[in-house]
């Protein structure tokens, strides 16, 4: 692929997204470029759409505004009053494959709604978002995954800053963010200052909600904790050639063990992104733009491959980073992954710029 030695304006292109989606929702995956409607879609990738769409406003209002009610409509058929949660997977076909999707896929759900009740253009997808966040984060309070905590902190977060004192907004951060605090003492050891004893997937997300936290609350002790985690993590997915090596899927569950190199995904990419951006709010301090751009750059070709992931102008990002070069495969995660952190990271600028 092609990549551009930095992205300002404009963003990426849409292209990519409307390759992907089609009148249900986005679809998961694809068999290089072309859709896989085997795997049908899932809330997880809707949510993150729905984010999307209020970070792009520079689209035409006519596209802009028929995406965000897809992905938000997606969102909205998911929820199972019943249960009291999200469904998470729907076949190609329309039929729901469960009755409540795994905590993770609850956490993200909520995420959307927090942002959409926020920073939906439209008054009435902000009132319809509000509403649904109100109802489901009750429930969703009995969570137990941190990563899924970290995402409901996300969203009410970002609902705080639109409505400071928003009920259910603040009962989740002030729930989940003393939890996520106490889980670093717990799992601590000499050279391990995280949040598990493993590293997973999206692992910038825990100190994120911790520095989002900290911003609402106005509690030092989060934002600090959020500060040293998210170093301690940086230095682990910093090459000794010095670029960004994001977290590799082959280190899933091995206990205090350092990084595996492959798979690389994008998702770690942009969750460093956004993390970031969190700790430059926070502090000031340039190494967090620095950590940004370098973590963007693994996009572009700055990586153990030396070879472009996405593409800029179409706004596709392969799968991930393989021993062998790029996964050819290019899903819903991985582009959403790609023109999330564009836009987090022409937001960064922007901040640093002010």
């Amino acid at each position: 692929m092609t990549g551009l030695e930095t992205i300002s304006r404009p963003l990426p292109g849409f292209a990519a997204i409307e390759r992907l989606a089609d009148a249900t929702g986005i679809m998961q995956h694809s068999r290089h470029s072309i859709p896989d409607p085997e795997h049908g879609y899932c809330v997880d990738d809707n949510a993150r759409a729905l984010i999307l769409m209020h970070r792009r406003p520079e689209l035409p209002e006519a596209l802009h505004d028929r995406w965000a009610e897809v992905f938000a409509n997606f969102v909205e058929r998911a929820w199972n009053p019943e249960r009291a949660g999200f469904r998470n997977f729907m076949s190609y076909d329309g039929a729901w494959l469960e009755e409540a999707g795994a905590e993770d896929s609850q956490g993200r759900a909520l995420w959307s709604l927090g942002i959409t009740a926020a920073e939906a253009a439209s008054p009435a997808q902000r009132a319809w978002a509000l509403d649904l966040f109100e109802e489901a984060a009750g429930p969703l309070l009995a969570l137990g995954s941190p990563r899924a905590q970290a995402f409901c902190i996300l969203g009410a977060t970002a609902l705080l800053g639109a409505m400071p004192g928003q009920r259910e907004a603040t009962a989740i951060v002030e729930r989940f963010a003393p939890r996520l605090s106490r889980l670093v003492s717990a799992y601590a050891r000499p050279g391990w200052a995280w949040f598990e004893p493993v590293l997973a997937y999206d692992n910038a997300r825990l100190p994120e909600a911790l520095l989002r936290a900290g911003h609402v609350t106005g509690e030092r002790d989060f934002v600090d904790m959020g500060i040293e985690t998210l170093g301690w993590l940086a230095a682990l997915q910093t090459a000794e050639e010095g670029h960004f090596r994001a977290v590799g899927c082959e280190s899933f569950g091995r206990a205090y063990a350092p990084p595996a190199r492959w798979d690389q995904q994008p998702l770690e990419a942009q969750g460093m992104i956004e993390a970031c951006e969190a700790a430059f709010a926070a502090t000031g301090e340039a190494r967090w733009l620095a950590e940004a751009e370098r973590a963007f750059a693994w996009f572009l070709g700055a990586n153990d491959g030396g070879v472009a992931l996405a593409d800029a102008e179409s706004g596709e990002c392969y799968d991930g980073l393989t021993p062998t070069g790029p996964n050819l495969n290019r899903g819903a995660e991985s582009v959403l992954a790609f023109q999330l952190g564009a836009c987090a990271m022409i937001g960064l600028r922007d901040q640093a710029r002010r």
